[in-house]
Order: C-alpha cells, then structure tokens, then sequence
C-alpha cells in the first residue's frame, strides 16, 4: 500500500504530468475525435443547461445579487488581494525581529516562501487573464444557445467568415477561457509548500482547491464560465504552482529535498 501511495504522491508533484492532465482535459472536452459528448451536446453544454431556465431565459445565480457577489465575487477577491499585501509586507520585516520573537523558523519568516507565494498569487491569475486575451472564446452567456450573440465555437475551433467580419467590425474578442476569477482562488494550492508537515500540505492543497472552485461554480451558475474552463484553471494553476516551487524552493519544497 504505501509503495502505491509514495508514487502517487510523486506524480502529483510532476509538473510533467500535470501538463499531460492539462492537454487530456483539453483534448476530451474540446472538439476532437475522441471528444466527451451526451446525445448531441458537449459535457460543457449539458453541464452548463442544468443551469439555465430555457422558459424564462434566467442563470440559477443573479450576479447582480449583492449577497451572492459579496460572498464568491467581491469578497474572495479582497481577501485574496489582502493576503498578497500582508505577505509583501512580511517580507519586508528584518529577520532580526522574527527571531526575537521566536518565530525565525516559521513559514512567514522565510523570505523565499514569501516570494514564491506572493508570485503564486500574483503570476497564476496574470498568465490567465494572458491566455483569456487570446483565446478568443466566448462565455456561456453570450452563446446564442443562452440568449446571447455568439456561436459556439471552442478552444479549436474557428469562426465563420462571417462572425470574424463582426469582430472585425466591432472590435470584439471573446474572453472566457480560462477562467480568470478562480485562478486567484486556485493559487491558494501554493500553502502546501508553505507547510513543512504532511498534514498541513494537505490543508494547504484543499484550500486552494475549495477557494477555487467556490469562486468557479459561482461563475458556472451565472453563466460565465463553462466546465472545462474551471478545470483547465484548476491544473494550470496546479502546473504554475509546482513549477514556481522548484524556482523559489520554498520551505515545504527544501524539506522534500532534504
């Protein structure tokens, strides 16, 4: 059992597989021979109808609805934008003052954790937003499907002549793969390496991954985001993580090496 374990554990911290997961997802939820489909829908489109009310033309979720944007939307983000500032400000804190305080080997007092934490937080929603301006995919609710102006066209496909003529004409690009807005949440899996136990690593692992998808099954329910949008994010920050880790070798990832 725990040599089973152990190689699990090892190829969870490949970021070569990692890369292999993210190319899987986008080959099996994007057009391609092998393509996920139910009847004669994609999964993103069954997926993304259990949201919608075809009678009245609604999402399940109002984003104009204070409650719920203060709690997946506005407030996530503040947070988040909140922890980067107090972590900038950490690392500005001479390490003769953590140690006086016996805190010289805790995680916060390590500056090569900081960094690589603050450029988790920082880099892994920057190369999103990077690939959102160039891949030229719409939302959902702007699928002529929900009511929008849009085709269905995904990662691979290409637009009709006529469609790229009205993008032309009135500057239009579609900004919805990735997503962006759980790419901040995601980013949060980088605290596993701020951990030296394997039991806080885990934590940090699930935080990461519950803030994500909080954050991404908000944008589903209203119709921003598709499925596989959510999960591409989801390992790319993954990827973007592991990647950073071997750069900065913050403390969890020393301890591995040790």
């Amino acid at each position: 059992m725990m040599p089973t374990v152990s190689l699990c554990t090892r190829l969870a911290r490949s970021p070569w597989v990692w890369l292999g997961v993210l190319a899987a997802l986008l080959l099996f939820l994007e057009p391609s021979p092998v393509e996920w489909r139910v009847g004669e829908l994609s999964v993103d489109q069954w997926v993304q109808d259990r949201f919608f009310d075809f009678t009245s033309g609604k999402w399940c979720v109002d984003d104009k609805g204070p409650v719920g944007r203060a709690l997946f939307y506005t407030g996530p983000k503040v947070l988040l934008m909140a922890l980067a500032v107090a972590l900038g400000v950490c690392v500005f804190v001479p390490a003769r003052l953590w140690a006086a305080r016996g805190l010289g080997k805790r995680w916060f007092a390590d500056r090569r954790t900081l960094l690589f934490l603050i450029a988790s937080l920082a880099l892994i929603p920057l190369v999103c937003n990077r690939i959102k301006a160039v891949s030229n995919v719409y939302c959902p609710y702007e699928h002529t499907r929900y009511g929008g102006y849009a085709p269905y066209v995904r990662v691979w496909e290409s637009y009709t002549p006529e469609f790229k003529e009205y993008q032309r004409a009135h500057r239009d690009r579609g900004r919805g793969f990735p997503a962006g807005h759980a790419s901040g949440g995601f980013a949060l899996m980088a605290l596993a390496y701020a951990a030296r136990s394997r039991r806080w690593r885990v934590a940090g692992v699930l935080a990461g991954v519950f803030a994500g998808w909080w954050m991404g099954l908000y944008q589903m329910l209203k119709g921003a985001h598709y499925l596989n949008h959510t999960l591409v994010t989801w390992c790319l920050a993954w990827l973007l993580v592991l990647l950073l880790a071997r750069l900065f070798r913050p403390v969890g990832r020393r301890d591995e090496l040790a």
